[in-house]
């Protein structure tokens, strides 16, 4: 007892999911630290993950925004919407772009030419024409201007970007990535549920974001 009020442990030692394998028992991971964190998001794209997302005898219930399903097109070489090794949350648009070994939340475009390798994009992520990333954290509502290269040169990313001992990289929520200089905030996002239109000319990804009851 604390106080007034009853303490209960649980052993998740002992916890034994329905429809998982022997060894699946006691699934447990701590993330309070960015590689746990990460380690642990990425291991459930695994071709046997430790946490089965598709156990149907022991459903994850969460909210589920109403987007429509995840899209991927264009089938040129070279720009070919493509997903390899990776979970494609629903909403989300691979226009041209290649993901591998990612993670990806609803409502996330990735342009044309873009390769995303080994990261995680949250909700609301626009991946500009040509841009790479490599063992990155984009936090949500994130635009990435054309060409922009992050995760490669660990010194140039650690100028504007907070990285990790073991080199992720990442990138706070609500801003705009241009390829040089300082990163720009967004003023205000959109609610979420809401699908945000976004406009490409060359060179730069542009959001528009209407205001509340706009």
């Amino acid at each position: 007892m604390i106080g007034e009020f009853p303490v209960y442990a649980y052993n998740f030692l002992q916890n034994d999911v329905p429809g998982e394998a022997h060894d699946a028992r006691g699934y447990w991971r701590d993330v309070g630290t960015l590689e746990s964190y990460f380690d642990a998001s990425m291991d459930l794209r695994a071709v046997s993950p430790k946490l089965n997302l598709y156990n149907y005898e022991w459903p994850i219930r969460s909210t589920t925004l109403q987007y429509p399903p995840a899209k991927f097109v264009f089938d040129d070489e070279g720009r070919r919407g493509m997903a390899l090794d990776s979970i494609v949350a629903n909403g989300t648009v691979l226009s041209g772009g290649l993901v591998r070994n990612c993670v990806v939340f609803s409502n996330v475009f990735v342009h044309s030419h873009a390769e995303i390798d080994d990261s995680i994009l949250f909700a609301g992520a626009n991946i500009g024409r040509g841009v790479k990333l490599k063992r990155v954290l984009c936090d949500k509502n994130v635009t990435i201007e054309d060409g922009t290269v992050i995760g490669v040169d660990r010194e140039q990313d650690a100028e504007r970007f907070h990285v990790s001992e073991s080199g992720i990289v990442v990138i706070p929520k609500n801003c705009i990535v241009p390829r040089e200089g300082p990163l720009q905030a967004i003023k205000s996002s959109p609610p979420p549920g809401s699908i945000r239109p976004r406009l490409h000319v060359p060179g730069s990804v542009k959001i528009n974001v209407q205001e509340a009851g706009g």
